[in-house]
Parts: structure tokens; C-alpha cells; sequence
């Protein structure tokens, strides 16, 4: 029998292997997990421009040299930013295939001046300014603040600032902070919690690492 051939136009993805067939073969089903980074597959067409419907096997008792041409579709990412009590900002998305992204550089809040964003809420490292083409996943960003005298916001002197007991298996205590919001994040930096309290009830959390983040002096509590 003649053999006729497979051919993939995988456009990027991997997972696909050319191959061959004959009139004989048995049905044939096409690669259905090719992989991509930022984009999911969408299915094989016969024809380059993705019109018509897509094909998920050759038949058997079909003939012909066959090509494939794979569809795929571009991943949406969220970007969200923690502006602190700061405007200027909105939540946003993006693809791996978007244009460089330029961080708000203007956000306003009374009394401060913006001091950058961060991918990190202790706003350790340096200032990020751009979302590069090409990126992937979703990106979470935290405004600092400073005061009109440089100086990075602090609630309270930092010598004066005391959690106990550390580690907890359920309550925990801030010396020096009465009526300073305290914000409680997870390892990973997700909002888990705000209060104006200075006793902190953690029970409800599973137990690992977490951040207290007091102005703009960061905590770490372990729960056990």
C-alpha cells in the first residue's frame, strides 16, 4: 500500500511528531496535549489560515499526504496592584503576546510621594517599572510611600514594635501598635487580613509563616 505522509505545523508548541500512514491504517487520532508556553492549545486545522472545523483524526481508508496546522490561544494573566490607600492604579490583564506594559508611574496619595512598585510587600529588591513582552503569570505589584521628607513611612519606631507570642498557635500580640492598621499576609504575600486591633487571632489560618506588615515595617509570625 502507498504510504502517504503527517505533517504538523505545531507553530512553537511541542508534542506533535510527523509521521506516516496508509490506506490501511487504523484511525488515526491526532496529537491532543501540545504544549506552549502562555498558550493553550486550541486544536488542528487542515489549512494554514484556521478556518472551517478542527480535525481530531484521520479515518481509516482515507488517502492523501495530510498537513496539520495548530491553533492556539494566548493565555490571560492578571495583573493587580496594591496601591495602599493610593489612586492612579487599576487592576489589569495581559497576554504573553502584549506589548511591553509600563507600570502607572503617577499614583496619588495625600500626604506622600509615590516611591516605586514593588513585586514583593516588604518592597525588598528594586522597583519595577515595565511588564517585558513575552512574560508570563500572574503579576501582583505593592506602592511604597514616602513622606514629603524622603523618609519611608513608619507607624511606629521600629525598636518600639513587638509581637509575642512568636511562634503561636493561635493568638498573637503587638506591643506599640494600638491604632495602627496591621495587615496580615501569607507567605506568597496574599492579603489574608486588616484590623486596627493589636491582638491578632490566627486560629482559622493553616499553620506556616505569615507576614504582619504594620506602615511600612513588615513582621514575621510563624503559626504552629
Amino acid at each position: 500500500a502507498t504510504s502517504y505522509t503527517i505533517t504538523y505545523h505545531a507553530d512553537g508548541g511541542a508534542g506533535a511528531t510527523d509521521g506516516t500512514y496508509t490506506i490501511e491504517s487504523t484511525a488515526i487520532t491526532l496529537p491532543a496535549t501540545l504544549t506552549k508556553t502562555g498558550y493553550t492549545f486550541a486544536g488542528w486545522y487542515d489549512n494554514a489560515g484556521l478556518t472551517g472545523t478542527a480535525v481530531t483524526t484521520i479515518p481509516t481508508n482515507s488517502t492523501g499526504n495530510k498537513e496539520f496546522w495548530a491553533k492556539w490561544t494566548a493565555i490571560s494573566y492578571t495583573i493587580t496592584y496594591h496601591a495602599d490607600g493610593g489612586t492612579g492604579a487599576t487592576d489589569d490583564t495581559y497576554t504573553i503576546a502584549s506589548a511591553a506594559i509600563t507600570l502607572p508611574a503617577t499614583p496619588e496619595k495625600t500626604g506622600y510621594t509615590f516611591g516605586g512598585w514593588y513585586d514583593n510587600v516588604g518592597l525588598t529588591g528594586t522597583a519595577i517599572t515595565t511588564i517585558p513582552t513575552n512574560s508570563t503569570g500572574n503579576k501582583e505589584f505593592w506602592a511604597k510611600w514616602t513622606t514629603a521628607g524622603g523618609n519611608t513611612v513608619e507607624t511606629v519606631a521600629p525598636d518600639k514594635l513587638q509581637i509575642y507570642p512568636n511562634p503561636t498557635a493561635d493568638v498573637v500580640n503587638i506591643i506599640n501598635a494600638t491604632g495602627a492598621e496591621v495587615k496580615v499576609y501569607n507567605h506568597i504575600g496574599i492579603l489574608q487580613h486588616r484590623t486596627n486591633e493589636s491582638r491578632i487571632d490566627l486560629s482559622a489560618y493553616p499553620n506556616g509563616i505569615y507576614l504582619l506588615k504594620i506602615g511600612r515595617q513588615t513582621l514575621k509570625v510563624v503559626k504552629k
